[in-house]
């Protein structure tokens, strides 16, 4: 019989308890005063896409983290936006930081593809909200981490040092987002099989 899979409050609790300032500071890699202030003629053509990506992308996920708390049923979907709220704000308020200091305006807003995600799901209610929410969480922070993972790379160390503090949290939501979706996913397939004439059907040769 399937069994969905929940996060718990400890994990839950451990995840909030780890703000990305908070990570920083305790990270001999967060940006400080000797690697503050580069300027934006130290930053590469990748460093500057990486940021305009990055910004698009973080208000992206903390708009579809508003949607998925008032809208999603499935309570693990529901404390996934929460969460999201709370880390990607931290990161979008970091990030504006470091833009200022090298002297770099980021996008206001979402991209393209996460307007396109957020017109769907406003749309969708129920079950099938929670499911291609938590799938969108899913690719979308699969593409951050990879994302993430070229930028730690950077000759610009206090981009690098943003990267590579952002990094963990990012895996983090990932490792979750995957979890939820395994088990919206499975609770979807139990119901198939439990619907009215789904034996019958089956049971045709």
């Amino acid at each position: 019989m399937f069994k969905p899979v929940m996060i718990s409050a400890a994990a839950l609790a451990l995840c909030l308890a780890v703000p990305l300032s908070a990570t920083a500071q305790n990270n001999p890699l967060a940006p400080n005063s000797a690697s503050a202030g580069n300027g934006q003629s130290n930053l590469s053509s990748q460093d500057k896409s990486f940021m305009d990506q990055a910004a698009q992308a973080n208000a992206s996920e903390i708009q579809a983290a508003l949607l998925a708390e008032s809208k999603a049923q499935n309570p693990d979907a529901k404390d996934f936006g929460r969460l999201m709220i709370f880390d990607h704000t931290e990161i979008g308020a970091d990030m504006a930081a470091m833009a200022e200091r090298l002297g770099v305006t980021l996008p206001i807003g979402p991209g393209q593809q996460g307007r396109q995600q957020m017109d769907q799901l406003e749309k969708m209610q129920g079950a099938s909200f929670d499911r291609t929410c938590m799938r969108d969480q899913v690719e979308d922070h699969e593409k951050a981490v990879a994302l993430f993972q070229k930028e730690a790379k950077s000759s610009n160390d206090e981009v690098a040092n943003f990267a590579k503090i952002a990094l963990p949290i990012l895996e983090q939501h990932l490792a979750l987002a995957r979890l939820i979706d395994s088990s919206l996913s499975g609770q979807a397939q139990a119901a198939q099989r439990s619907a009215p004439g789904a034996a019958s059907a089956n049971a045709r040769p």
